[in-house]
């Protein structure tokens, strides 16, 4: 498992309900990376939760696997990538029951059309009913969220500039830290916009807007960017990671 900084097995992400917080940081990963499908009505497809990793983090993906106690792993070798794929009511209703209410992002509509299906289609509900939790408004730093959304979506990256080229004669290194969320859809990127201001919020700086190259190079699209290049915003993301450290290749770039 080298590359990875992977302590899962830790208490606070065991699936004990009292202090977990696996809930947190999967739905987190789940926000960043992870795609949900609910079958249209009368189809004999299954409700599916799946999410995708870099090929270098199937160390990250097993791990989640064996904690959850279910799921498999599909490799896409085209995509240098590795994706965790849970299907089953039973594992299905465990996941929801992990996430449910930890959900910060517009994906959560996402969520909520598979819980009114499950409830429709699976539960008794006369007996059994799953709540449409709304959108945790917690503070940032008291669970794991940014944790699993950063391992999914953030980047980070050190710069450095040589003295010859730096203007104060001594050279500088700055880090970067930054989330971006590009939509198509202008619509759908604007319910974006209110995560993202608050992520700007909490690392100290200011939501930007900024046009980033679409998924099939055929022109631009709009994009959402939350990012740290400051020392307070460092200072604050440090404090954060240690209390909720990143479990993906990323955290050896978080250590540099």
């Amino acid at each position: 498992m080298r590359g990875t900084n992977i302590k899962i097995e830790n208490s606070i992400y065991s699936l004990e309900p009292e202090n977990s917080q696996l809930g947190y940081y999967l739905a987190g990963l789940i926000e960043a990376d992870g795609s949900i499908i609910v079958p249209k009505e009368g189809s004999k497809n299954s409700p599916t939760i799946s999410i995708s990793f870099n090929v270098q983090d199937k160390p990250l993906a097993i791990c989640i696997k064996n904690q959850l106690g279910f799921g498999h792993l599909e490799d896409i070798e085209d995509k240098n990538a590795v994706k965790l794929i849970i299907r089953g009511n039973y594992n299905i209703l465990t996941l929801i029951s992990i996430i449910n209410g930890k959900f910060r992002t517009p994906k959560i509509e996402k969520l909520h059309m598979l819980i009114n299906y499950l409830n429709k289609n699976i539960l008794d509900l006369k007996k059994d009913f799953i709540p449409l939790k709304s959108l945790d408004s917690s503070l940032f730093n008291n669970n794991s969220w940014l944790a699993g959304f950063s391992d999914g979506d953030a980047n980070i990256n050190i710069n450095i500039t040589w003295p010859d080229k730096c203007k104060n004669g001594y050279g500088q290194i700055r880090l970067t830290f930054e989330i971006v969320q590009s939509r198509i859809n202008i619509e759908h990127l604007e319910k974006y916009k209110s995560i993202m201001n608050n992520l700007s919020i909490f690392f100290k700086s200011r939501l930007e807007v900024h046009n980033i190259s679409k998924f099939d190079r055929s022109g631009k699209q709009k994009a959402w960017r939350a990012r740290i290049i400051n020392k307070k915003g460092a200072t604050v993301l440090v404090n954060y990671f240690d209390n909720f450290p990143l479990f993906s290749s990323k955290y050896l770039n978080y250590q540099e």
